[in-house]
């Protein structure tokens, strides 16, 4: 039987009010513009055998308030979300000219932090978004009524429900409606490694899990080592649950940095083709699951060999950063062999990649490993710590390296700059990334065949004799 859904409904319900557009929420942002330009371009997809997204299917985004799934409109962004992202962008210049004086007057500090939020924070601005939200509210209660997700919906859950755990209810009353849910899992770590995360959040994280094993008829994760991630944690947990939970994966789009805009004087100064020798880059959140520790001490012994070697590091600050930082700082060689950047615009990081002398990435885990993926559609040599995701992505493509061995890392960085010496080339060859629209037709084929394995009635019983293999891939 050959059941595609009617609706394949992407909620963006956190990514929408965070504000956000990096992380998780580039994810769910590049899926939902996917989805409108599926409904756009339908009449296509049809004439396309080939394409694996199937056309005849209508693609809607959602966000979860009071207890309901209503319809959002990507091309209409809600105020309350752009005041969450940055508020400051929203008000008139005079605005924050008067405001800037009043602030280097006064040199409060708290006071800029109320008058000058920075982004992501609201400052003396929370109750006008509180008013703003229940304008929004009730400008949704008055619209024209719609269809809540039902029998013939898959309903994808793309986004950051650990922060959001209001959006189960939900999620559950549409699946007693007879509607589908496939639920996008980025990986376990706190689960699987909690001394990387703060005191706790393990176990609420387990209870995020939990409820997404417990209200989803197919886990995707994005790669295969968190699908397996996945099987072993609900096989040890819940085992009973897995004749009723399908797992498999995708492979997550990459936007590489774009190359508009003029690249700072720092920058090119840095990282100039004519330099003797450019830096090698680690781009990374600053944060104890990054290593940046390992990083560092293969770096004291590199520079015993070669001195004029340089490392920039490029990241925001994260999770226990701070004796880290610090130790960078006040490090002999900052500013001559040893840089760091905590933002960097597109086309900075871009002139970055372009010119390094290879990427590093030393982590304990990740759920994915965008890096590699940037340093391979760069053409750079991919230096990287060897963990199963690492060799997922990364493939024959890079040089790995045992964590367990302090030197190894020196020893490839040493055979590199060897291989350098000898006139090697620098430019090694170049990996297309998986453009988000093919990425999407990943995820959205998976959504529109697991139609295929329920009773067409929409009852929460598998077709006769397809009943799935927990690990079965769908697409």
């Amino acid at each position: 039987m050959n059941v595609v859904p009617s609706r394949l409904l992407v909620d963006c319900s956190h990514a929408v009010r965070s504000g956000h557009r990096a992380g998780v929420q580039r994810v769910v942002w590049n899926l939902v513009r996917q989805a409108s330009q599926h409904q756009a371009n339908q009449h296509q997809a049809n004439e396309n055998q080939a394409s694996q997204q199937p056309a005849n299917y209508h693609s809607q985004s959602t966000l979860v308030q009071d207890g309901r799934f209503w319809p959002y409109d990507p091309q209409q962004p809600l105020k309350s979300s752009q005041m969450r992202g940055s508020v400051l962008s929203m008000l008139p210049g005079w605005y924050r000219s008067m405001a800037e004086k009043i602030c280097g007057r006064l040199k409060n500090r708290q006071l800029r932090k109320w008058l000058l939020p920075d982004d992501g924070r609201l400052g003396m601005f929370r109750l006008w978004l509180l008013w703003q939200e229940r304008r929004e509210r009730q400008a949704r209660a008055k619209a024209t009524p719609w269809q809540e997700p039902g029998a013939g919906d898959v309903l994808l859950l793309p986004d950051a429900y650990w922060c959001r755990m209001q959006v189960w209810p939900a999620v559950a009353a549409a699946r007693q409606r007879g509607a589908l849910v496939a639920t996008v899992i980025y990986d376990l770590i706190p689960i699987t490694h909690p001394h990387f995360m703060q005191a706790g959040s393990d176990l609420s994280f387990i209870e995020y899990f939990r409820a997404a094993v417990d209200n989803s008829d197919l886990l995707i994760a994005i790669s295969r080592t968190v699908r397996d991630d996945c099987y072993r944690e609900i096989k040890q947990r819940w085992p009973e649950k897995l004749d009723r939970t399908q797992l498999t994966h995708f492979q997550l789009g990459a936007d590489l940095p774009s190359g508009t805009g003029q690249v700072s004087a720092e920058v090119q100064q840095l990282f100039s083709p004519e330099q003797s020798q450019t830096p090698y880059i680690m781009v990374s959140t600053f944060d104890p699951r990054k290593n940046h520790r390992y990083l560092l001490d293969s770096f004291e012994q590199i520079w015993q060999q070669h001195p004029q070697a340089r490392l920039c590091l490029i990241g925001g600050r994260g999770w226990m950063s701070a004796e880290l930082l610090q130790r960078i700082e006040q490090h002999p060689r900052y500013q001559q062999q040893l840089f760091k950047f905590h933002s960097m615009a597109d086309a900075d990081l871009r002139y970055c990649y372009q010119h390094a002398r290879g990427v590093i990435c030393p982590s304990f885990v990740e759920g994915f490993g965008l890096p590699i993926v940037e340093a391979l559609a760069f053409g750079r040599r991919a230096f990287l710590s060897d963990t199963p995701i690492h060799r997922e992505v990364g493939r024959q493509a890079c040089e790995y390296f045992d964590l367990t061995d302090p030197q190894g890392l020196t020893k490839l960085l040493v055979q590199w700059e060897a291989h350098l010496a000898a006139g090697g080339q620098l430019e090694q060859h170049v990996r297309r990334p998986l453009s988000w629209r093919e990425s999407a037709e990943q995820i959205f084929g998976q959504c529109a065949q697991l139609g295929q394995l329920r009773s067409p009635d929409g009852a929460d019983e598998w077709n006769e004799g397809q009943r799935p293999d927990p690990l079965a891939k769908v697409a």
